[in-house]
Order: C-alpha cells, then structure tokens, then sequence
C-alpha cells in the first residue's frame, strides 16, 4: 500500500467519522430540543400547579368563612328561640292571671251584687 491509498484512506475515514460527527451532533440537537420542550412543559404544568393551590387556599378561606357565617346563624337562632321560649312562657303566665283576675272580678261582681241585695234591706228614713 502506498502513501497515496493510507491517504485516501485516512480521507474516507475522516469523511466518514465527520459525518458520524454529524449526526451525532444532530441527535444531541434533537434531545437538547427535547429537553427544552420538557422543560417548558414542566414549567407551564408548576405555574399550573401554583394557580391550583392558590384556587385550593381561597376555596378553603371562603369555606372557613362560610362555617364561621353559619356558626354565628346557629348562635342568633338559638338566642331566638330563646326569646320565643321566654315570650311563650310570659303569654301563658299572663293567660293565667287573666283568668284569675276574671274570677275575681266575677266573685267581686257577685258580692257587689250581694251587698247591694243587703243594702236594700236597711232603709234609712
């Protein structure tokens, strides 16, 4: 083999170790390619993520709001029906004392009546 054919040789190899070079380098392009289309998801998916939580915080404040609103309904409620109960118990009382204040105006109309019937019995000249 003479200088002329090792330097053909050594040419086809470079040619050829150039082009594996290159696509080498083209799949390294590509993966980096990849990558940056991950990494782009990944960083639109965690800005999505963050929204979420932050959907999920206010969620949870309107919620701890809501059982705060309905705790002070309960306790409003049950002082109502407290004065209901106070007011329902004052109408029966005042009930009763009218009915004993009827009788004891009937019993007065009755001795009143009496009395007068005793007064005409006494003339006075």
């Amino acid at each position: 083999m003479d200088i002329k054919e090792k330097i053909e040789d050594v040419q086809q190899t470079t040619d050829l170790t150039v082009g594996q070079i290159e696509d080498v380098s083209k799949g390294i392009s590509e993966v980096n390619d990849l990558v940056n289309v991950m990494a782009t998801g990944l960083e639109e998916q965690a800005i999505a993520t963050s929204e979420i939580t932050t959907n999920i915080n206010q969620a949870s404040d309107g919620i701890q709001e809501v059982n705060e609103n309905v705790n002070q309904i309960t306790a409003v409620a049950q002082s109502i029906t407290m004065d209901i109960t106070g007011v329902s118990t004052s109408a029966t009382t005042i009930a009763d004392r009218s009915s004993s204040v009827r009788q004891t105006s009937s019993q007065l109309a009755d001795l009143a009546t009496k009395l007068k019937d005793l007064m005409s019995q006494f003339k006075i000249s």
